[in-house]
């Protein structure tokens, strides 16, 4: 490797002149790994479960961005690195939403990412006495199967009060009662990074990924599983 003239006394500590230098050139940096397939489908949270069509669905920090939009039917497909990813869904009319994901080699398929109406987290806060700030972000840990005594969720972020959802009703607190399923919501979430925990012990986050970004007028969403 050829290093500027003046470096070369000190760097080469002798050598007989710098562009004669036997030294080796530096290590090609190893390959980026080859991208995989993910695909899935963009639906709207509600009883129809209906497609959501034209939504943007990005792969969040890529550069150059990768980006595509879902067809009639809310499907989508990108090529992504795998291990990781985290993709950033938007659409008209709806909150966007921030979704970390565990990717493995092979790619991944058959992902359902839901969207609900831009009015429906202001609407539901204001049932618990809390007002939605604009330049905040949420957060929506989602449990999946009851368990005796109840779950938890916490984060380090600062935020509002949180609520859940039992049968549809918000109430004010991060736990779920003994036995029942539903979602623990932060709101009003400081944008940035939230590492986040469930509890008690047999409850896991599914992607296995704690910590997660959480951006200004969108909800970062992650599902936990508690099968003892």
């Amino acid at each position: 490797m050829r290093l500027p003239s003046l470096l070369c006394l000190v760097a080469l500590l002798g050598a007989d002149a710098c562009g004669g230098s036997d030294a080796a050139p530096d290590a090609a940096p190893p390959d980026a790994a080859e991208p995989v397939t993910l695909s899935g489908t963009v639906i709207q949270l509600s009883a129809t479960r209906s497609p959501v069509a034209n939504a943007t669905v990005s792969l969040r920090g890529a550069e150059p961005a990768m980006t595509t939009t879902t067809d009639a039917a809310g499907g989508f497909t990108l090529s992504v690195p795998p291990e990781r990813a985290t993709l950033v869904v938007d659409a008209d009319t709806f909150t966007g939403v921030v979704i970390p994901l565990e990717v493995p080699t092979e790619g991944r398929s058959g992902v359902e990412i839901g969207l609900i109406a831009s009015t429906a987290l202001t609407t539901t806060m204001s049932l618990v006495g809390l007002t939605q700030d604009a330049a905040k972000g949420a957060l929506i840990v989602e449990f999946a199967a009851p368990i005796a005594g109840g779950e938890t969720a916490t984060i380090d972020a600062t935020s509002s009060a949180a609520f859940h959802f039992e049968g549809g009703i918000p109430t004010t607190g991060n736990m779920l009662a003994s036995n029942s399923t539903g979602s623990v919501v932060f709101a009003n979430v400081v944008p940035g990074e939230a590492t986040v925990e469930v509890t008690p012990t047999p409850c896991v986050l599914v992607e296995g990924i704690a910590t997660v970004p959480v951006d200004v007028g969108r909800i970062t969403r992650l599902r936990a599983d508690c099968n003892e």
